[in-house]
């Protein structure tokens, strides 16, 4: 579905769709706030939103391996980095797997920050590595910008690791803050929909 469908400004029967849908993704955010451990943790749902964190990391790690490094697979490449590729595949869907199944610690990374460190410190390595093969196999120069960048990923994958810049409460925050906020623009969408009264 494209974004211009949703967020167009045509009248419409099903406004109050947008409203539910609105109240909703509030009532979400209010409910998966960090604050109500610290305010009561004897409430049912205090605890929701730490424990909703890992699941909403393991997505993102399933959309990032279905969506780019499962092309990734299929792709002509050295047989270096073909098998390269194939490990990074395996050890983030094991990580992805460990946020599922939480409880059982099959893989002792659960700190979002660390996760994103492990991510930009595979793929980079990989690139450079595929640096290294594209110049010894091919008569054409490998991008200098693209090893740079790749560089400064295994840089900043190496600081998310060590330093834990990104912590899973700063990320429950950014994931409580964008669902009020996209709360807030399905209500406003609602009423702006509402179709004038005849």
């Amino acid at each position: 579905m494209k974004f211009s469908k949703i967020f167009n400004l045509t009248k419409s029967k099903n406004f109050w769709l947008y409203i539910v849908l609105g109240w909703l993704l509030i009532l979400s955010s209010i409910i998966l706030m960090p604050i109500w451990a610290k305010i009561n943790n004897e409430l049912f749902f205090a605890n929701w939103g730490m424990d909703i964190i890992k699941l909403v990391i393991a997505i993102i790690l399933v959309l990032y391996l279905s969506l780019y490094l499962f092309k990734k697979l299929f792709k002509k490449e050295n047989k270096a980095i073909k098998i390269l590729v194939i490990l990074e595949f395996v050890i983030l869907s094991i990580i992805a797997l460990s946020c599922v199944l939480a409880q059982f610690n099959v893989f002792k990374v659960n700190d979002a920050g660390k996760i994103l460190g492990i991510v930009l410190y595979l793929r980079g390595s990989i690139e450079i590595f595929r640096a290294y093969y594209y110049d010894r196999s091919s008569s054409e120069k490998y991008s200098i910008w693209w090893l740079i960048l790749s560089l400064l990923l295994v840089s900043v994958g190496v600081a998310f690791i060590i330093g834990g810049y990104l912590t899973n409460l700063q990320v429950l925050w950014f994931l409580v803050f964008a669902l009020l906020i996209l709360g807030i623009v399905f209500i406003i969408l609602g009423f702006i929909k509402k179709p004038n009264k005849k």
